[in-house]
């Protein structure tokens, strides 16, 4: 079992990890937001369905947009698995760590793909929130595109509050253009702090896959957690667990912005 020092150097590792590589994941997820987006636009003015969840499903074309998620997503989680299995097989002073792996190759397809699934689940919860919360019934969706399009990928809390602030500004007074522009601003923020979150996450999901397989390479049969001193109840409940690696492969954040890491059980 690692000593205070070693989980303390551990964890300053993966922090100084996390916060590099969440920067070289965050253009991604803003493209894939974007994309979203851009489709939703493409495809407003036909969008038609009597309940808010079939109305939705033409919103956007999900099937497609799936695909284009996997191709923004998979070449950036392969990248940051590499980079963590770099550095893990280097307690061995292993020459190179190989990416090119099925092992790596079907993780990072995997999950992309859960990545992507997620992201457009929350989208569509926003997306009915829209609905209920904004629109007048039997309204126009062309009409109201450019109140709709700033919500597209923030989550139905977010939708629901950027909704009461547009409403109550309008009831204050404040006219319809002036209070699209300050709820558009609202959106914004919570956009940034959304794809931040997802890259933070997303990232740290990398590098511990990446742990795992880099000392699977070198030979390592066992790895322990190593959370933060004031980690939350589930985190610390695995704080200094060891694992046997292939159980290890299934634990990941255990919630967003989560920050454990891995060190070889030596």
């Amino acid at each position: 079992m690692s000593t205070a020092k070693e989980r303390k150097k551990a964890l300053a590792a993966h922090h100084r990890m996390v916060r590099k590589w969440e920067n070289f994941l965050l253009p991604f997820t803003n493209k894939y937001m974007n994309y979203l987006r851009e489709d939703l636009g493409k495809h407003i003015r036909d969008a038609t369905g009597k309940t808010p969840s079939k109305k939705i499903k033409n919103w956007i074309d999900w099937d497609k947009a799936h695909h284009e998620g996997l191709l923004i997503y998979k070449p950036a989680m392969l990248k940051i698995l590499e980079v963590a299995g770099e550095k893990s097989i280097h307690v061995k002073k292993q020459e190179m760590f190989d990416v090119v792996t099925p092992e790596a190759t079907a993780w990072a397809a995997g999950h992309s793909a859960e990545l992507v699934t997620s992201i457009n689940t929350v989208t569509m919860g926003g997306l009915r929130e829209i609905i209920v919360s904004l629109l007048p019934p039997g309204s126009d969706l062309w009409e109201y595109q450019k109140l709709i399009r700033p919500l597209v990928g923030l989550t139905q809390p977010h939708v629901a509050a950027v909704a009461n602030l547009y409403t109550r500004l309008l009831e204050e007074g404040i006219n319809e253009e002036r209070a699209l522009a300050m709820a558009t601003r609202k959106a914004g923020r919570l956009h940034r702090y959304r794809a931040l979150m997802i890259s933070r996450t997303e990232t740290a999901n990398a590098l511990l896959q990446g742990q795992l397989q880099g000392y699977k390479q070198i030979g390592g049969k066992e790895v322990e957690r190593i959370e933060d001193p004031d980690c939350c109840d589930a985190c610390a409940e695995i704080n200094g667990v060891i694992y046997p690696i292939k159980e290890a492969n299934s634990i990941g954040t255990l919630h967003p912005n989560c920050e454990g890491t891995w060190v070889l059980a030596l």
